[in-house]
């Protein structure tokens, strides 16, 4: 749940920045808002909670994944996390493609955590962070909506155009 209050908590945040701004409200300043809120908030703060859950309450996260505890996936996992938090809060001051490459790996991992567990739900694992809102929401729509977001971003920016033509 928590996934969802953090993009929602972006989403206001978003609305509010472009409420009180000054500067002319466009449908690219629109999206270039969403984006530098969203990106700290779904994949800053989402991820190092995540990094947080796997890597000191590993037994608690696992049960809750409906997977064994102190299987060793869960450092794996959790170094993932801490990685996208990173990037997640570096691009607060990068643009560019920093946003796209940051959305790209967190939106990748996320997807592929969904695939696997669509997988685990076929197979009769339905524990709370498995299914429900943290696959449907958490690991398919909300990666979805900030990838979509970037690619309109980049391609309202023109970046990469022509940009390594000398290479």
């Amino acid at each position: 749940m928590y996934l969802v209050v953090l993009f929602v908590i972006a989403i206001l945040c978003a609305t509010v920045h472009l409420f009180v701004s000054k500067k002319k409200v466009s449908f690219k300043r629109i999206i270039e808002i969403l984006l530098a809120y969203i990106i700290p908030f779904s994949i800053g703060i989402a991820s190092l909670l995540g990094f947080i859950f796997h890597a000191f309450f590993g037994p608690e996260t696992a049960a809750r994944i409906g997977w064994p505890p102190n299987n060793p996936f869960q450092f794996e996992v959790a170094i993932g996390n801490l990685a996208m938090s990173v990037a997640g809060f570096l691009a607060i001051w990068q643009r560019r493609g920093f946003w796209m490459a940051t959305t790209i790996f967190s939106g990748v991992f996320s997807l592929g955590a969904a695939y696997g567990h669509i997988v685990q739900m076929l197979g009769g694992n339905h524990a709370p962070y498995n299914s429900g809102v943290f696959l449907y929401l958490g690991d398919i729509v909300i990666p979805i909506i900030y990838l979509v977001l970037t690619g309109i971003y980049t391609y309202q920016n023109k970046f990469f155009r022509n940009e390594y033509s000398s290479l």
